[in-house]
């Protein structure tokens, strides 16, 4: 139920797991298709323009997003895929 709760809250999968480590749960399995659709969400609603942004902006958002739990292969590719946006 904590990890539901955080899933929902778009937490990456570092932090959720870190969050059960603390509590003494069981940690929860990778889906990366989850984890790459909330981090996508994440990067569409804070940053609308994402295209356009600069090189000094795009690390703003690798920040953001490793502060928020997630992956460096997840930020990749969300990096990599700002077409999409």
């Amino acid at each position: 139920r904590v990890a539901d709760q955080l899933h929902r809250k778009n937490k990456g999968l570092l932090f959720i797991n870190s969050t059960l480590a603390e509590k003494g749960l069981p940690s929860v399995s990778l889906d990366e298709a989850l984890e790459l659709e909330k981090a996508q969400a994440l990067v569409k609603t804070k940053y609308s323009r994402f295209s356009e942004l600069t090189r000094d902006e795009k690390a703003k958002v690798a920040r953001f997003l490793t502060a928020r739990g997630f992956d460096s292969s997840t930020i990749g590719k969300v990096l990599q895929n700002e077409e999409e946006f």
